[in-house]
């Protein structure tokens, strides 16, 4: 009985993972990047460095 059902059965957890892997990937990774790796940094102000200091 379990070799006719792999038999047939047997690759067809793959699809779910896939869904699964995609809607994880869409709803839940991109906007935790777009929140925390694509967001507008000023990094001279993270370095200390400010305009007036770099003009003198």
């Amino acid at each position: 009985m379990r070799d006719t059902l792999s038999l047939y059965f047997g690759d067809f957890f793959i699809i779910p993972k896939v869904i699964v892997a995609i809607i994880v990937a869409l709803f839940w990774n991109y906007n935790m990047q777009r929140w925390f790796v694509y967001r507008n940094i000023d990094i001279k102000s993270l370095l200390g460095k400010s305009d007036s200091q770099e003009a003198e």
